[in-house]
């Protein structure tokens, strides 16, 4: 097998260790959520949106898909999981009778609130081995990445 120099595999190596990093510290802040609190990252991301785009009608569901680049479908299965737990209710679209809108509850407002602090802490758990210049570093670095790759 033919030898290959160091800039021949550094992508490979670099590639391998952002995946492992990404899958694991996802991974990480997954189980911290469905152990803790029963709750699903892709739920936490609805109640997440809910909380950003801030709407007291609510948000209609096609455009809660939209934002977090899902099919309707697959925002449906989230919202029915939030709603069977309170978090999440359903208000009738006035303007089309086959439309909703989702908005979170009291309860899920206060559920959220207690998650998200504690999801705020896991996250910086997982980059205590980084000095801050080191996080901007790799932030600066992955947004250079990205931009290259898109």
């Amino acid at each position: 097998m033919e030898q290959r120099s160091e800039s021949e595999t550094l992508p490979t190596l670099a590639a391998i260790i952002l995946a492992r990093a990404s899958v694991t510290v996802s991974r990480n802040l997954s189980e911290a959520l469905e152990n803790n609190h029963g709750l699903h990252i892709s739920q936490f991301d609805v109640m997440a949106t809910l909380q950003r785009l801030n709407r007291t009608a609510g948000v209609p569901l096609h455009e809660l898909a939209s934002q977090m680049a899902v099919t309707p479908a697959s925002m449906t299965n989230r919202v029915d999981n939030l709603a069977d737990k309170g978090y999440v209710e359903r208000i009738p679209c006035p303007n089309d009778r086959r439309s909703w809108h989702i908005k979170m509850t009291p309860k899920g407002k206060t559920f959220f609130g207690k998650v998200f602090e504690e999801h705020r802490r896991n996250e910086a758990s997982q980059f205590e081995g980084l000095t801050d210049a080191e996080k901007k570093e790799l932030i600066s670095l992955l947004v250079k990445l990205l931009d290259a790759v898109e």
